[in-house]
């Protein structure tokens, strides 16, 4: 059930945090008519331009202890999840409010937000709020150490994260298309992969060629992979896809950019509220749209561990 918080900001002193190579650089012409728009809709922004990746998750980690009403992360998705990791870090942190201009656009999704920066401003400065669920995930870095990230919209290992590390370079040329090109192309490398998988305290062995860890019904700009994710109940949805061959595959992945994939023959799916995925070849593990690790993973959920400026969460 939707949580709302409805509590806006005091002074309106709010801090623009922007990725201006965000939209394929298009961020970097659009920031100051955003920041135009917010003065408008009666707030007072101040605002720092990232430059380098991480760069937004230690300015939103301080910025979090400053005071301000509100923390605005101007960019994609992927700017979204560096600021909520650092407003994450902090015991009270203020609001995450959105200014998208990414390609994915999928937190607009689920928040439901417009795609004009005008009316974007303007939701921001009426305050709503809401609470929502983040994920985290515990993965193994290359130095073969422990890290952990959270996450607001999935996580996963297997096919999905090679795909995710193929479409980087396409981005730029195909915008949101590149996610779909990219799958294509990783058809041709995809295999199953030997694995103990644990839900929810139960162990098995499972031949995975991917595993999807969904905190939101829409992901990859756009692919409806959790019909039924709700962002607001506590819970995850695990998709995982099992050993099939190549055709199968690449009729799921059609299939799941409008949700009609959870039928397929090798495909599972429910809720969840903490998996662990052991293989016995290392997987990639992705986390919003970044590959930044391998498995052995562990993934578990929050309940409504971050407020967000927005009128209502969609489920799927």
């Amino acid at each position: 059930m939707p949580t709302p918080a409805n509590q806006g900001p005091n002074d309106g002193t709010v801090l623009v945090i922007i990725n201006p190579t965000a939209g394929s650089g298009d961020t970097r012409k659009r920031w100051p008519g955003a920041i135009v728009a917010l003065r408008e809709a009666g707030l007072r922004p101040e605002y720092v331009l990232t430059d380098a990746p991480g760069h937004a998750t230690a300015l939103a980690q301080q910025a979090g202890l400053d005071g301000y009403d509100a923390v605005i992360a101007m960019g994609g998705d992927g700017t979204a999840h560096e600021v909520a990791n650092g407003l994450l870090r902090v015991a009270s942190p203020p609001p995450l409010a959105l200014l998208q201009t990414g390609t994915g656009r999928d937190l607009s999704r689920l928040l439901a937000l417009p795609d004009s920066l005008d009316v974007q401003a303007r939701l921001i400065a009426r305050g709503d709020t809401q609470r929502i669920d983040v994920g985290y995930c515990r993965y193994t870095n290359a130095d073969q150490t422990q890290e952990e990230r959270a996450f607001l919209l999935l996580a996963g290992a297997g096919f999905t994260s090679a795909v995710i590390d193929r479409s980087l370079g396409l981005k730029r040329w195909l915008g949101g298309r590149a996610y779909f090109v990219a799958a294509l192309r990783e058809l041709l490398h995809a295999k199953a992969r030997p694995a103990r998988l644990t839900l929810d305290g139960a162990a098995e062995q499972v031949a995975v060629v991917e595993m999807m860890i969904l905190n939101a019904p829409w992901v990859g700009g756009g692919m409806f992979a959790g019909p039924g994710a709700d962002a607001q109940d506590g819970w995850l949805e695990a998709l995982i896809v099992q050993e099939m061959s190549r055709w199968r595959l690449l009729n799921v992945v059609l299939r799941v950019y409008r949700g009609s994939h959870l039928d397929q023959p090798g495909v599972r799916y429910g809720t969840t509220k903490r998996v662990v995925i052991e293989p016995e070849v290392t997987m990639p593990v992705s986390v919003d749209g970044e590959v930044v690790g391998q498995t052995p993973a562990e993934f578990w959920v929050a309940p409504s561990a971050l407020t967000v400026v927005a009128g209502e969460v969609r489920a799927g």
